[in-house]
């Protein structure tokens, strides 16, 4: 999962003993973002188009 996430743009560390992944956001902006997927009917479960 972690190298899906930094193949689609994230950046995030490898989690060391649980299952909790906390990326940071492919455009800097994180309330742009968050519109983004919002707009485009998506969810926080994917990567909005580009």
């Amino acid at each position: 999962m972690v190298e899906g996430l930094r193949a689609a743009g994230y950046d995030l560390p490898v989690p060391e003993g649980t299952f909790y992944l906390v990326p940071r956001s492919p455009i800097p902006d994180d309330m742009a973002f968050a519109a983004r997927l919002a707009a485009d009917g998506g969810s926080p479960f994917r990567v909005p188009p580009r």
